[in-house]
């Protein structure tokens, strides 16, 4: 039986909600639990918290949830303070105004480790906290994430033919990034592999960092908090869109596209000559294969649904390597 730690406001509507679909829930009060007290409990398979108890201060509550097991944060809004802080310890998943049934619905989605087949990203990036959200974010979508400190390993056999990505934070302080787009232009492996540069732009761009050649690895220079975005954004897309294509192809949708129309009478003037001439949806495994297709669909809602709150806008004419500026 899997274990959950609770330490929110509604623990009582969570938890009896978690403990009907088979969970083991250990419920802790907010403001009546004292730290001490946590960090004597055992491990969980998932910590589930009210966001802003669990990132104020200078994070400390939120060190000692991690060490009982994988957070999911709650909130009933984010603001971009709140959002500031909780990226900044590390978290990917925040459920938004979520209540004890969608939660029971979308744990098992949240705790589910997939097997990484679909590829690798390569992340350059010695922030713990960058590395933890963005192996929260691939990792949901089947893809694992291997996370480097120098540009040296980087070139040393990491990158093959599983690579999707390679991810360099610009704020690296040992980051030698004249040395870095020197060895991806001698590697014939990197370069068939796209580049994400970014960093955390409280810090600001420098000029180093648009003369260095940087353009000729990737087009954009993004902040951290655009590289999560665009990266749930992107994989989200990958994986729902053949589903899409999939159940349109099983429900004959170029076939059936008249049935679209406002009315069933103008569906049936505009199949009239035709209508006995349809593929037959019920034969065979049709509908018990579009069924699985569904299936799939609601899980990759259902994968997103804890990391949507990280997409931000990001303005296009903003973020090329040619013209951000701090």
């Amino acid at each position: 039986m899997k274990k959950i730690l609770l330490f929110a406001s509604k623990n009582s509507e969570y938890r009896a909600a978690l403990e009907k679909i088979g969970y083991s829930v250990t419920a802790c009060a907010p403001g009546a639990t004292a730290p001490e007290e946590i960090g004597s409990l055992p491990s969980y398979d998932m910590v589930i918290a009210d966001a802003a108890d669990c990132v104020e201060g200078d994070g400390i509550l939120y060190r000692i949830l991690r060490e009982k097991g994988s957070v999911v944060c709650l909130a009933d809004a984010i603001t971009k303070e709140l959002k500031h802080r909780i990226i900044d310890c590390g978290i990917a998943d925040v459920l938004v105004k979520c209540d004890a049934e969608s939660l029971a619905a979308l744990v098992p989605v949240i705790g589910h480790v997939r097997g990484g087949d679909a590829g690798m990203f390569v992340v350059l990036d010695d922030e713990a906290a960058t590395r933890e959200i963005v192996g929260s974010i691939v990792t949901r979508f089947n893809y694992h994430a291997v996370c480097i400190d120098t540009v040296d390993e980087l070139f040393d056999g990491v990158i093959g033919p599983a690579t999707r990505f390679i991810l360099v934070n610009l704020g690296m302080r040992t980051l030698d990034l004249n040395g870095l787009v020197r060895k991806f232009y001698a590697s014939v492996p990197a370069r068939s592999v796209p580049v994400l540069a970014y960093k955390d732009m409280r810090e600001g761009v420098f000029v180093h960092e648009l003369v260095s050649g940087l353009n000729r690895l990737t087009r954009y220079i993004l902040g951290t908090d655009e590289l999560y975005g665009l990266l749930v954004d992107m994989l989200f897309r990958r994986e729902l869109v053949p589903l899409v294509a999939q159940l349109n192809g099983e429900s004959q949708g170029e076939e059936n596209s008249a049935f679209g129309a406002e009315t069933l009478n103008q569906v049936f003037y505009a199949c009239e000559k035709r209508l006995f001439e349809r593929t037959d949806l019920f034969g065979g495994d049709t509908l018990l294969s579009m069924a699985r297709t569904l299936h799939e669909l609601n899980l990759t809602l259902q994968r997103v649904e804890s990391l949507k709150w990280l997409k931000t806008d990001i303005d296009p004419n903003g973020v090329s390597t040619a013209e951000r500026e701090g």
